[in-house]
Parts: structure tokens; sequence; C-alpha cells
């Protein structure tokens, strides 16, 4: 129960970093979330995923009287999109990107860089 209130609210914390219409949070799976940013480059997504990994980290969950700090990794993938990239791809290179930042130390913000896949 603890586990399913706190990621409630950190969709809710997720939710007030994404501003405009076309932005869009799902859950992802387990305590994934993706968050699609249409028109957006690589300074947006890191400017939208660094707001999201320390609001996160500042906030205090309460669960029964006790208080839980949470913090993120998360996994960053920008490209426009071509005839050549499938949905498939996209989350296989934010996923790339995510396993890149918890590798990294965890609670950091990754880019995908073109060398991760190679």
């Amino acid at each position: 129960m603890a586990g399913d209130t706190i990621l409630q609210g950190a969709a809710k914390v997720i939710e007030s970093c994404i501003h405009r219409p076309a932005d869009e949070l799902g859950r992802y799976g387990g305590e994934e979330f993706c968050v699609i940013l249409p028109n957006t480059d690589d300074q947006g997504a890191m400017k939208v995923a660094e707001c999201i990994r320390e609001k996160l980290e500042k906030h205090s969950f309460k669960i029964e009287g006790n208080i839980i700090k949470v913090q993120a990794s998360l996994g960053c993938f920008v490209l426009k999109p071509d005839k050549e990239c499938s949905i498939k791809t996209y989350y296989k290179r934010a996923d790339e990107a995510l396993y890149k930042a918890k590798n990294a130390g965890r609670n950091k913000v990754v880019l995908w860089e073109k060398n991760f896949s190679q």
C-alpha cells in the first residue's frame, strides 16, 4: 500500500514539471514512468528531467506517520521522428539512458548518446 501511495504522489510531482498541453505522463511499469515531450530538444528534455529529479528529491511522503524520501534516476532520449526509428527504439534508447543513470550512482539524469548502443 505504501508503494502505491508513493507512486501516486510521485506522479503528481512529475506532473508539476510538465506544462504544455501536448506533454504526456504515463506509468511505464513497476516504478517507472515515461514522459513524452513533443517538439523538445536535448536542453529542454534535460531541463524537465532535472526538474523532476530535484522535486522528487525534495519531496517528503508521509505514510502511516513516517516520512519517506525518494530519489529518481532519469534517462532521456531525444530524436525527431523519422521512418527509420520506431516507438520500440524510442523506449529502448530511453531505457539505456535510464540504466546508465542508475549505474552512475542513481539520482541522476542522463541523456542518451549514440555510443550507448554500440
